[in-house]
C-alpha cells in the first residue's frame, strides 16, 4: 500500500475579498467613528458638569483633586487620633504610678498609635520597686505584655535611682 501523495502549495494566489467582507469593514469603521464621537460628547458633558459643580461648591476644578485627597487623608488621620482613648490610658498609668507610694516616678510616655504600643520611661528608688511597677502595669486591663526593656542605675545621683524603659501593648477597654 502506497501513501497518498500530499501536495503543499505555500505560495497560493491571494483571493479578493468578497462583498460581505467589504461591507463588514465599512460597517466596522462607521461604528468605531460613531463610538469615538459619542465618547467625546460624553467627556465634554462630564467636564461641563464638573465645572458647574465646582462653581456651585466654590472649589477650583483644575488641580483640586490632589489637594482634596490630601485634606481627606489628613482629616481621617485626625479622626483616628481623636478616637484613641488617650485619657483613659493616661488615667490607668497614673493609677499604677500612684500605687507605688512614691517609689516610682513616671518620666515620659511615648505612645505609638499605629502599632498600639507604649514606651514608658520611669525612675524607681530601687530595682525591686521598678519590677513591682512592671507587675502593676501587667495587671492593668488596658495594657498587656508590659516588659522591662532596659534599666540603668544612675550613679550621678546620690540616691542611685534606677531608670527603666518599659514597653507595653495597649488596647481600648470597653
Amino acid at each position: 500500500m502506497r501513501p497518498a501523495h500530499i501536495e503543499l502549495d505555500f505560495i497560493a494566489p491571494s483571493r479578493k475579498p468578497g462583498g460581505v467582507a467589504v461591507l463588514l469593514l465599512v460597517v466596522g469603521f462607521a461604528a468605531a467613528g460613531w463610538a469615538t464621537w459619542d465618547y467625546q460628547q460624553t467627556e465634554d458633558q462630564v467636564a461641563g458638569l464638573s465645572l458647574r459643580l465646582a462653581q456651585a461648591t466654590g472649589t477650583r476644578a483644575a488641580g483640586s483633586r490632589g489637594a482634596q485627597d490630601r485634606v481627606v487623608a489628613e482629616a481621617q488621620k485626625v479622626a483616628l487620633e481623636l478616637q484613641t482613648p488617650w485619657t483613659a490610658m493616661l488615667d490607668d498609668l497614673e493609677a499604677a504610678t500612684a500605687g507605688t507610694k512614691g517609689d516610682v516616678s513616671l518620666l515620659t510616655v511615648e505612645p505609638d498609635r499605629v502599632n498600639r504600643k507604649l514606651k514608658l520611661t520611669a525612675e524607681a528608688r530601687s530595682l525591686p520597686a521598678a519590677l513591682k511597677y512592671v507587675q502593676r502595669l501587667q495587671k492593668n486591663p488596658a495594657l498587656h505584655d508590659a516588659l522591662l526593656e532596659s534599666h540603668q542605675i544612675r550613679t550621678d545621683v546620690a540616691e542611685r535611682p534606677v531608670r527603666v524603659q518599659i514597653v507595653a501593648d495597649w488596647r481600648a477597654t470597653s
